[in-house]
């Protein structure tokens, strides 16, 4: 008798060859997992400029659609919207909203049924229905409307009037304006809590941040920073603890935490690029995961920022005098360049 074509008796060798070559198969298959591991863990972070897309005069506000197949460029001295499809990576549309106003910032509903963008001359948000592109309101509001956030959960828009240091709510159904809140001195820009509790208004005058109560729609508080600042722009963190702010005076990031009310952390921007100019920040958006900072500057630079060690990871010059970015799940980084009347698109 054989076993395996071998005699019987040699029955105890073969399995101890047959479980030995087990073994090294396991072990060789575990350190080539390893090494893949490795290199794709040691892979440099990097930044490319895949295209820059020309469109009308002075870009500022961007507004990804929710399938991220549309960009919408709101053209403040042109008073247009540029449409670029970001597969085809071009402009298939130019909207005429208002030649004599100056538009500012651009949003689009949670469903991409509705296009809202803020006129800060007529002092007016204008209204859209997506996908005809028809126009379909025109909402008065305060003086000089600029940043404006959506709360889908109370279907209510909320728009940051920095003339009358105040900001409309307007009814997303009817598109009535409910109430103006008012809130410190010169408010440039809003982030709405990830929960809808909560809403956070920068002032650009009196470094500090207004606290709205989104239930009773009504300012409950203030976090005033120490020093002097010009605080413009800012995003909230997945969970909501952290706000992320561009300080024009200080040129740098000031990180608030939401849960003690109060400034934790500067992050320099004279570390975000390779250049002896001022970054001097304008706006910045986060990764979905929260773990990555992505910040543009008057100076032309994109710069992203690992928030777990506050390293720059990389930077690129993308522009003349950035002003808005739009980020996308993948990482696509949409910057309207204010200087030279164009959208970047970086990867």
């Amino acid at each position: 008798m054989t076993y395996l074509g071998f005699p019987v008796r040699m029955k105890q060798d073969v399995r101890k060859i047959l479980e030995q070559w087990g073994l090294i198969s396991v072990l060789v298959l575990l350190g080539l997992g390893l090494l893949v591991i490795l290199q794709f863990s040691h892979q440099p972070f990097t930044l490319t400029l895949v295209k820059t897309i020309a469109v009308e005069q002075e870009p500022l506000g961007l507004a990804l659609s929710p399938d991220f197949a549309t960009l919408y460029v709101a053209n403040a001295q042109s008073g247009t919207i540029s449409v670029i499809d970001t597969a085809s990576q071009r402009v298939i549309k130019t909207l005429t909203v208002n030649p004599g106003g100056r538009l500012n910032s651009i949003i689009v509903s949670a469903d991409g049924q509705t296009l809202y963008v803020s006129d800060a001359k007529a002092g007016t948000v204008e209204v859209f229905k997506l996908p005809e592109a028809e126009q379909t309101a025109g909402i008065p509001v305060r003086l000089f409307p600029q940043r404006m956030a959506l709360s889908q959960e109370q279907n209510r828009l909320y728009v940051v009037n920095s003339a009358s240091n105040n900001v409309s709510v307007i009814d997303m159904v009817t598109h009535a304006l409910l109430t103006n809140i008012p809130v410190n001195e010169r408010p440039y820009a809003i982030a709405i809590a990830p929960d809808h509790s909560r809403a956070y208004i920068t002032s650009s005058q009196t470094h500090s941040i207004t606290i709205l109560d989104l239930a009773s729609q009504k300012a409950i508080d203030a976090i005033v920073l120490e020093s002097i600042s010009r605080l413009t722009n800012l995003v909230i963190s997945p969970d909501g603890r952290y706000l992320y702010i561009c300080d024009a005076i200080s040129n740098s990031i000031v990180v608030v935490d939401t849960t003690v009310k109060r400034q934790v952390r500067t992050l320099n921007a004279a570390k975000f690029e390779k250049s002896d100019l001022e970054f001097s920040p304008t706006d910045l958006a986060l990764s979905t995961d929260g773990k990555r900072l992505y910040v543009i500057g008057r100076t032309g630079y994109l710069s992203v920022i690992a928030l777990e060690n506050h390293e720059v990871l990389a930077s690129l010059e993308v522009g003349q005098d950035l002003r808005n970015i739009a980020l996308a799940p993948d990482g696509t980084s949409y910057i309207s360049s204010f200087g030279t009347n164009s959208v970047s698109i970086v990867q």
